[in-house]
């Protein structure tokens, strides 16, 4: 009897040590490193014209070295949206678990992640998981819950004269026809993309009153269609190409 009652205690006493994580996470806030508890929910505030990325610090407090992987887990996505994370190397958005791990040796702090979240213009939320896990037990492991919350921030047309654009379909996918009022008037249609980059531009004659452009080659992402006449943004439409 004595020696089940020790076996009884001892399964108690070990039951109620709980797992030990090996891994804790770090955030840089203002140039100060700031803990992330496991299973924290962080918000992520998004700018619908452009990628969001964030960037977290793993560091391993176990005695001995980790095959440390990630993964992402997907807990609510807003349609259209995309997401991608890289763990020392980067991988296309498709991919959940990273391919290869990071050794890391005790104590060591590895900022090699960051995770990579664009709207392509659509505003709502999503709510992404990363963990990063011990290959030889993918029980110790950590995590964090993201809340991407993508919202149009800003000036995102130039201010015009006049006049207004249509664009047809929107988003586009490959081609968008262009209309705008008043019509009647020379100038050039130019097409620019999120960094300002010209993508197009086409002399329009004075009797031009809509186009029809072919975006089968042009990447997804969030453009700025202009007309201008006589040096001056006369219109403009914000178009989404979304294959």
């Amino acid at each position: 009897m004595k020696k089940i009652a020790l076996i009884a205690t001892l399964l108690v006493i070990t039951g109620g040590m709980g797992f030990a994580q090996s891994l804790e996470l770090y955030e840089t806030v203002g140039g100060q490193d700031v803990r992330r508890q496991n299973g924290e929910l962080l918000t992520k505030n998004v700018d619908t014209k452009e990628a969001f990325t964030f960037g977290m610090k793993v560091k391993n407090v176990n005695t001995g070295s980790l095959n440390v992987y990630c993964k992402k887990v997907y807990l609510l996505i807003l349609q259209g949206s995309n997401n991608s994370f890289c763990w020392d190397v980067c991988y296309v958005p498709k991919v959940m678990v990273s391919t290869n791990p990071i050794l890391m040796k005790s104590q060591e702090v590895v900022n090699r992640f960051d995770g990579t979240y664009d709207s392509y213009g659509y505003s709502g939320e999503s709510r992404i998981r990363y963990v990063w896990f011990d290959g030889a037990n993918p029980n110790d492991s950590v995590c964090v819950e993201t809340k991407y919350l993508s919202r149009p921030m800003g000036v995102d047309e130039p201010t015009l004269t006049s006049g207004e654009m249509f664009a047809s379909p929107n988003p586009a996918g490959n081609y968008v026809k262009l209309s705008w009022k008043p019509s009647g008037l020379p100038g050039k249609l130019i097409l620019h993309d999120l960094l300002g980059n010209k993508i197009l531009e086409i002399v329009m004659e004075d009797s031009a009153k809509e186009i029809t452009l072919n975006t089968t080659d042009y990447p997804d992402g969030l453009y700025f269609c202009i007309f201008e006449s006589e040096g001056q943004a006369r219109v403009a439409k914000k178009l989404i190409i979304r294959h």
